[in-house]
């Protein structure tokens, strides 16, 4: 086969030519009857095609891989890379139809050298998974050499060493250098090692010298040192020229550099300036964004009070419009009632029935009746205000204590007592008045549904009054900046509770 001229081939006591193409004559010679003594061995059963000369002649064995296309490896991965892909082919454990052979040749990464070539001959698989300085046979100097034959025998069990292409019973390498530039008699030589080449200084053999031990026959040799002196004066006049002029370009270009380096200089302290006062202005920006982040909180808490002010004036509004309603309703009603009044005692007083006049301003029976009709009104109104007031006010206490009202839309008089401290009445003798009950009475109703509830009995009272409202924090907010009346809503609801009560009183006073 023919080997491209920038490529590397290794053999190393084993064959490696396989399938190729046997009509490509350029490059691939074979004799007449290689395939047909194959054949006729027994070596090939099938097509001319199929014809391996390595399978054939030459099979793979566990020591054709591990032993000799190992070395072939070790040379081709210090000439390129991506050599570690052939590392389970070169150790023989896993079958050929689960590896990659080794390629014929390889390209290498850069023109060789002499000494190149050489430390290819010296390779002993350092720094791979086969290193001979690694294992038990090291010694303790970790040495990469093995006096010992390659196989021996362990108990009954045949052990081997590896085999690197530098070995101790190496009887001598060389390297041929042909350098068709110069004169044949110099041109041509062979670098002589004698033993392992691991150890051997390589000695250059020229091809003028015929014999070993001879003076290189000074006479053939002497007119060829005069071309050679003069090929070398000739040479050394050139390279000093392009010394020269390398010199003097060198010298412009560390003057332009220099030149370069003072204006860099100068443009890096101008930034560095620039840098400065971009800093004290991105500083100063930052500092401005504070504060605008500042103001702009600032507006937002503002946004939030006056949305909780407009949401508490709205509240505020819908009692006054809740009880101003009822109450003109009710002012209709009584004036209604005290014309009816009116009439029947002027009927009565023309009938002259005195006794029965003095039983019905004796009686409390009208009281009772239109206090009935009091906390009715004030029951639905409220529950109209706070339709899930009482289960909030359950919510609040234990089980046990809890209050159930025995009709609907109806609240029992503990509710009735807080429904009056939920809208801001909380003075204990002017809820007495309101639902006429004694102050006494009116306190033991307070003390005993505190006693009651899950949380601190102290602030019973405030988490009632936060009843039915959507956030309690926005409505601190509210009354922090709006700074209103106190109990407003609540006052509004005492003047018409209380305007309620007058016209109630207006009758049974008109009796008395």
């Amino acid at each position: 086969m023919r080997v491209p001229d920038n490529a590397v081939l290794a053999h190393a006591n084993q064959s490696r030519i396989r399938c190729v193409d046997l009509s490509d004559t350029t490059n691939v010679m074979i004799s007449k009857n290689c395939i047909s003594f194959a054949r006729k061995r027994g070596y090939l059963k099938g097509n001319d095609s199929e014809f391996s000369f390595c399978d054939a002649y030459n099979p793979l064995s566990f020591g054709g891989r591990r032993l000799s296309d190992s070395r072939v490896w070790a040379i081709y991965r210090r000439l390129t890379n991506g050599m570690d892909r052939y590392l389970p082919y070169v150790e023989g454990k896993k079958p050929m139809s689960q590896v990659e052979p080794l390629p014929m040749w390889i390209v290498p990464d850069k023109k060789l050298t002499v000494n190149d070539v050489i430390e290819c001959l010296r390779d002993h698989f350092e720094g791979t998974a086969l290193a001979m300085d690694n294992d038990p046979g090291a010694g303790l100097y970790d040495s990469s050499f093995r006096p010992q034959p390659l196989r021996y025998d362990d108990g009954g069990t045949t052990m081997f060493n590896e085999r690197p292409v530098a070995t101790t019973h190496t009887a001598f390498t060389w390297v041929c250098q042909l350098r068709s530039f110069m004169p044949r008699e110099v041109g041509g030589v062979i670098w002589w090692g004698n033993d392992d080449s691991g150890m051997v200084a390589y000695t250059p053999v020229y091809c003028c010298a015929n014999r070993y031990g001879s003076r290189q026959r000074n006479w053939q040799i002497a007119p060829l040192l005069t071309a050679i002196a003069k090929n070398y004066k000739a040479k050394s006049e050139h390279t000093t020229t392009q010394l020269r002029i390398t010199v003097a370009v060198i010298s412009i270009l560390a003057l332009l550099l220099l030149g370069a380096l003072l204006f860099l200089h100068r443009r890096h302290k101008q930034l560095t300036a620039a840098r400065n006062v971009l800093h004290q202005t991105n500083s100063q920006l930052e500092l401005l964004n504070n504060e605008l982040k500042t103001a702009n909180n600032q507006l937002s808490e503002k946004n939030e009070q006056f949305s909780v002010l407009n949401s508490q004036l709205s509240e505020s509004n819908r009692v006054k419009e809740e009880y101003i309603g009822r109450f003109m309703s009710l002012c209709s009603q009584y004036i209604d009632k005290l014309d009816a009044y009116r009439k029947m005692v002027n009927k009565k007083m023309k009938n002259k029935e005195f006794d029965e006049l003095f039983r019905i301003s004796k009686s409390t029976e009208l009281k009772e009746t239109e206090l009935e009709e009091l906390y009715e009104n004030f029951d639905s109104v409220f529950l109209h205000l706070f339709p899930s007031f009482v289960d909030d006010f359950n919510a609040l206490l234990q089980p046990e204590a809890q209050v159930h009202p025995k009709q609907e839309n109806r609240l029992t008089t503990e509710m009735r007592i807080f429904a009056l401290i939920r809208l801001g009445i909380e003075d204990s003798s002017k809820i007495a008045e309101f639902l006429h009950y004694s102050v006494n009475t009116i306190y033991n109703y307070r003390a005993r549904i505190k006693n009651g509830a899950i949380a601190s009995r102290e602030h019973f009272e405030q988490d009632v009054k936060k009843l039915g409202q959507i956030q309690y924090s926005f409505l601190l907010f509210y009354r922090k900046i709006r700074k209103p009346k106190k109990n407003e809503s609540a006052n509004i609801l005492l003047a018409f509770f209380c305007a309620f009560v007058a016209c109630r009183y207006l009758i049974w006073n008109d009796f008395d």
